[in-house]
């Protein structure tokens, strides 16, 4: 497909394939009960010698992206102009929140993926730290011989809290729980082995490695659904009220993101975003990375393959 012609969220996709690594399977019995994340520059750890590195296992992953055709060597221009189309979704329904980002991250001097790679200075597009690939393991039964890995693909825009007065400010951690969070693709799931329909998730919280945190597949037919806990829903309705969002545009933006068919998750708590004023991080998370029904296009093109 020509570059032309590739949707936001195509060009998301594509980018992700791009930025992996490979990893030996697991080939001895213990337990699994933590979460563990790698990020695309930065991971959320305990320990200040992890926040680097990439981790998956792409058997399936790495034949797409062979099918996809895409050129290893243009990896930093994918970043960027990855970064620039998120930029502009993020600029175009939250300007206070992209400024507020970006004034974060260059009065802290937090690692843009630009400014730790490259060695490019800051600029305005910088709202985040990065644009995230990461993979989590998850297991809360121990692992035994020849099992398969479950393994969850997230696109992750990391959150600044303000008020935190640990260093580094960032990430509301506070109460979150990470169950939840799944995007629900019908035809096609871009897992690491994906013989069976595994949910992709988004998700932004700490692990918690006393919960089961695979998502449940999904039987809904047509589009993404993005579902989050009332715990992240809050921190960032929090958040919006600290930076001054005007709370009647957020009840606004709320009715007409549910109105283009974006709805949050009850099971997990999720607010009423007209009656509470309340921001979703769901549904900003489908708005900002397009995922809307141009993913049924892209489905259909990766099972002609």
């Amino acid at each position: 497909m020509p570059d032309t012609k590739k949707t936001g969220w195509e060009r998301f996709v594509v980018h992700l394939l791009s930025r992996i690594d490979y990893v030996a399977p697991v080939n001895k019995n213990r337990p699994q009960r933590e979460g563990t994340m790698w990020a695309d520059g930065w991971r959320k750890a305990s320990k200040d010698n992890q926040h680097f590195g990439r981790f998956c296992l792409v058997t399936r992953l790495r034949k797409q992206m062979k099918a996809l055709k895409f050129n290893p060597d243009n990896q930093k221009a994918c970043l960027l102009k990855a970064e620039e189309w998120i930029l502009a979704k993020l600029r175009s329904f939250a300007p206070v929140v992209h400024n507020n980002y970006h004034r974060l991250l260059t009065i802290n001097q937090y690692p843009s993926m630009n400014h730790t790679k490259y060695g490019k200075p800051y600029t305005s597009s910088n709202f985040a730290l990065f644009l995230t690939f990461t993979m989590f393991d998850f297991h809360n039964t121990p692992h035994v011989d020849h099992d398969v890995n479950e393994w969850t693909l997230v696109g992750w825009i990391p959150i600044f809290h303000p008020e935190n007065s640990d260093n580094p400010q960032i990430l509301a951690d506070k109460g979150f729980n990470m169950i939840g969070g799944q995007f629900s693709f019908r035809d096609f799931q871009p897992s690491s082995d994906a013989v069976k329909k595994q949910p992709v998730a988004a998700s932004a919280g700490q692990p918690s490695p006393s919960i089961e945190q695979h998502p449940e597949p999904s039987n809904q037919a047509t589009r993404l659904s993005p579902d989050l806990p009332g715990a992240v829903t809050h921190t960032i309705a929090d958040y919006l009220n600290f930076i001054g969002c005007d709370a009647t545009e957020v009840v606004e933006l709320s009715v007409t993101l549910k109105n283009n068919g974006f709805k949050s998750d009850k099971r997990f708590g999720s607010s009423n975003l007209e009656n509470k004023g309340l921001l979703d991080l769901g549904v900003a998370l489908g708005v900002v990375l397009g995922l809307r029904d141009n993913v049924m296009n892209f489905n259909k093109h990766l099972n002609g393959i």
